[in-house]
């Protein structure tokens, strides 16, 4: 007896591929938006990260996005490691660890 396998047929290619996101539009977009509340605002900071991605199209990493009219930056947290959980191993004196916040310009 002689089964047939099933194939599937190849991927079909877009003749007209999908633009890559304008992610300085959509920044300047959303500044614009947040500037229409009555009151002076002179920076839009944005912490959840589904508008951070869409804002910079980053995944991960920047914990708050700071938009203005001079460049926008994102805010990252630098954690250095946690000392090791045997007591034997962790260091006898020493400070606490601390986080560092670290901005970079996008």
């Amino acid at each position: 007896m002689h089964t047939k396998q099933a194939t599937t047929p190849p991927a079909q290619v877009s003749r007209h591929p999908t633009p890559a996101p304008d992610f300085a539009e959509r920044r300047r977009r959303a500044l614009e938006a947040a500037r229409r509340v009555p009151g002076p605002i002179d920076a839009l900071i944005v912490s959840d990260p589904h508008n951070i991605h869409y804002l910079t199209g980053v995944h991960e990493g920047i914990f708050w996005l700071a938009l203005s009219d001079q460049s926008p930056f994102g805010i990252l947290r630098h954690q250095p490691p946690s000392p090791p959980s045997d007591p034997a191993r962790r260091p006898v004196q020493g400070p606490p660890v601390r986080s560092k916040f670290l901005a970079i310009t996008l």
